[in-house]
């Protein structure tokens, strides 16, 4: 089963775990994984819930971070179990438990509470990056920190704050992130501050979204985002025949979406 989820066939994988007659925890630990890259997100923090209850270990806290983070993925879809749950009835004491909170309050549209999240995140973040590397530099903090830095920009996009928002997204992509899939959040949300404006710029930052390496590190939510982005900005730059086709590509991907219809 492990074999098969490192090779992304977690339809296989589900399969043989599902199959295990009486499941330990390393099994339930694997299909909580498999579960959450499939994207059944209430299944996922379910069975993450249920071994944070039956067992007891020295990862005790990566695993509430891991129910979080499968709540907040469920919200961010529309889960209404997932919505229903209180970030800040959670009790996070660490840095992914911060940083998974803020996302499930950024769902409930809760974004100065998502805010206060973040903060508390990211100084957990860096007082732990300092601790273990003393020399580190502010540059290498800075990409450290970018996955934070991301969900403050959204929060602050969310309330209206622009400038402020372009900011972060701005730091996000000149502090070159390790991981693809930020670096495209980061220019596809400044796509969508740009609008109808400063076309040229939404180009180079759309390419950016759509790289070849970004594709396995964003969930099927992000990837409707960025190509519903792309046919507007393919649009706003008059070029027809692309933003058809585009379209096109995306109404087979995702055929409950209105976006191609309305472009």
């Amino acid at each position: 089963a492990y074999c098969f989820f490192r090779l992304q066939k977690l339809k296989e994988a589900h399969a043989l775990l599902k199959a295990v007659p009486n499941p330990e925890a390393k099994h339930l630990e694997l299909l909580a994984q498999v579960l959450y890259r499939m994207e059944l997100f209430d299944e996922s923090t379910k069975t993450y819930a249920e071994l944070t209850k039956t067992v007891k270990d020295d990862y005790e806290k990566e695993r509430q971070a891991n129910v979080i983070a499968a709540t907040a993925a469920g919200a961010a879809g529309g889960s209404p179990a997932a919505l229903a749950q209180d970030p800040k009835a959670l009790s996070p004491s660490s840095y992914e438990t911060y940083y998974n909170a803020a996302c499930l309050a950024i769902a409930r549209s809760e974004f100065e509470v998502s805010l206060r999240l973040l903060e508390a995140a990211e100084s957990l973040c860096r007082k732990s990056l300092q601790e273990d590397e003393p020399d580190m530099s502010e540059e290498d903090l800075e990409r450290e920190l970018a996955l934070v830095r991301v969900q403050a920009g959204l929060a602050h996009q969310l309330l209206g704050r622009s400038d402020e928002a372009a900011r972060l997204y701005a730091g996000v992509l000149k502090s070159k992130p390790d991981d693809a899939g930020i670096a495209a959040v980061a220019a596809n949300n400044i796509v969508a501050l740009n609008k109808e404006h400063d076309v040229f710029d939404s180009k180079k930052k759309i390419k950016i979204s759509t790289a070849d390496n970004t594709v396995a590190k964003l969930t099927t939510l992000q990837r409707r985002i960025i190509d519903a982005n792309h046919c507007l900005v393919l649009l706003h730059a008059n070029q027809a025949d692309a933003c058809r086709k585009k379209c096109e590509e995306m109404e087979a991907a995702f055929p409950d979406s209105d976006i191609p219809v309305l472009v």
